[in-house]
């Protein structure tokens, strides 16, 4: 089931971004991904796109995240997978949260952007090793970040990231303060291979497990980030129990490439 969307076309490219994809058949977070997924490719073909050329974010919610998180990951592992869509190729950047439809019996629901008119040497795969290892490492399929290269620009698409070492641990448990301030410190690392910083960002979206958190994540927040920078939070359940706060946003920073302008 497919809600709400809008196209922006421009000289040079085809912004497509689509919202409310909803599974609705079996109670099993495992199909309903296969039907989310096939739904949107669907939308996409119509455009004459696809999810490995033109797709570059998703934001993929899941009702009851504790319990229905692994089954929305093994159905997106093996969709990938037969779309080339493997750690050797590339993936898409994402945030997966807690979050319900208003259909009671949906347990995925997804928003998505694609862009038509980019080249593959356009996106490139956003890493901070020393700080984050590759998501494949530990069973899911996304990427840390998408950087898409424009003439005249770049976009940062910033996944979810949280309180985590480059190992896959979770770092500074039932601190929420702390984790706020390392979940900043991977996305500033995320940025700096690209040549932008934390003020390069657009805004940033902060998704809290428990909403009373909220005062102490605004403390730390604004130690690194202007008030200029527009923040919005939320109330959303990570996708482990022991982080309480993902933060994800985009970055824009002027370049001088021989690819189209984005204008």
């Amino acid at each position: 089931m497919h809600r709400n969307g809008i196209s922006l076309k421009s000289d040079n490219y085809q912004l497509l971004y689509t919202g409310a994809f909803s599974g609705d058949g079996e109670l099993n977070s495992y199909p309903q991904t296969d039907e989310v997924f096939n739904s949107y490719e669907g939308i996409l073909s119509s455009y004459d796109m696809d999810l490995f050329h033109n797709c570059v974010r998703t934001w993929i919610y899941v009702r009851d995240i504790d319990n229905h998180y692994w089954g929305m990951v093994e159905a997106r592992k093996k969709l990938f997978e037969k779309h080339n869509m493997v750690p050797e190729t590339r993936y898409i950047a994402s945030t997966g949260i807690e979050a319900k439809s208003l259909e009671v019996s949906s347990l995925v629901t997804m928003d998505a952007l694609a862009i038509n008119g980019i080249k593959e040497d356009q996106l490139v795969r956003m890493e901070a090793l020393d700080h984050l290892g590759p998501t494949s490492d530990y069973g899911v399929t996304f990427e840390r970040g998408q950087s898409i290269q424009f003439g005249d620009r770049a976009h940062h698409h910033i996944s979810g990231t949280a309180s985590i070492d480059n190992t896959g641990k979770v770092l500074h448990l039932h601190d929420v303060r702390k984790q706020t301030k390392r979940a900043l410190e991977n996305v500033e690392a995320l940025l700096i291979p690209q040549g932008a910083k934390l003020s390069d960002m657009a805004y940033f979206l902060v998704y809290l497990r428990n909403p009373s958190d909220l005062s102490k994540v605004k403390e730390v927040i604004y130690q690194f980030l202007s008030e200029d920078i527009p923040i919005i939070f939320v109330e959303g359940s990570v996708c482990r129990p022991s982080w309480l706060v993902e933060i994800e946003g985009v970055a824009i920073t002027e370049s001088n490439t021989s690819y189209p302008d984005f204008n």
